[in-house]
């Protein structure tokens, strides 16, 4: 009696200290997201200062009276190419890595849902656990 007693409190055990192992690897993805968020934001910022520098100036155009030369035009189309190429898709990665990112109310969630699962498993693993070592016994007899 003593060795079930002992066999299912290592069980218990184990599942509370891999529970505890997976609610802290949550730290590194979170940081692994926020990396992501912060590459994609400083090749948008980056993009934009190219953009900037190519796109013809607002002001310089009204004063102008409007027209735009045909020199215009062309880097106009260079930096709506770049930005439909580069600022968009990286806006896209970023947004998906915002969204990725476990926060404090998540990880609350997260640790509840895998609390029940592994009260589940390890409820079954331990009657399984016991067929097999019944198993064992009947067929050595």
């Amino acid at each position: 009696m003593n060795k079930i007693i002992a066999r299912e409190f290592l069980i218990l055990i184990g599942g509370i200290v891999l529970g505890f192992l997976i609610f802290l690897g949550i730290i590194p993805y979170n940081a692994y997201q926020q990396g992501k968020i912060n590459e994609r934001t400083e090749l948008i910022i980056q993009t934009w200062v190219i953009v900037d520098s190519i796109r013809p100036d607002g002001y310089w155009i009204r004063s102008r009276g409007n027209s735009l030369t045909p020199e215009d035009v062309i880097m106009y189309k260079k930096s709506e190419k770049i930005i439909n190429d580069v600022i968009f898709p990286a806006d896209r990665v970023r947004v998906d890595a915002r969204n990725k990112i476990l926060y404090e109310e998540d990880r609350k969630n997260f640790a509840k849902k895998l609390a029940i699962t592994l009260a589940a498993l390890i409820f079954a693993l331990r009657y399984f656990i016991y067929t097999i070592i019944w198993s064992v016994k009947t067929l050595r007899n």
